[in-house]
């Protein structure tokens, strides 16, 4: 079992810290904890499950990630500024590219 010595202060991660237009609360200790000490295998089984079960379908995802769209324009109305707009096309390019660069090889 892994066992984490709870820090004397709420813990920022340092690399979202280099994100300082994207607002992201600060963690407690506990929510540390409780995110690293998840079932993750069983997540990922589950998961697994879902998708040959026909449970999950590209459809669906894309209804939940609107609704997820949705909800956080609620919280900030003003997402996604320019800069975060720009910052997603770059990304785009980069893995764009990083894609067009491998070579597939056939079955």
């Amino acid at each position: 079992m892994l066992r984490l010595r709870p820090p004397k202060r709420v813990v920022v991660l340092p690399a979202l810290t280099a994100l300082s237009h994207v607002t992201i609360r600060a963690m407690t200790p506990e929510q540390i904890r409780a995110f690293v000490t998840r079932d993750w295998a069983g997540l990922a089984a589950a998961k697994a499950f879902a998708w040959q079960a026909g449970q999950r379908t590209a459809g669906g995802d894309l209804h939940t990630a609107d609704q997820l769209r949705r909800y956080v324009l609620t919280v900030r109305p003003d997402w996604p500024s320019p800069d975060d707009r720009a910052d997603d096309l770059r990304n785009h390019i980069r893995v764009s590219e990083a894609l067009g660069a491998i070579a597939i090889r056939p079955r």
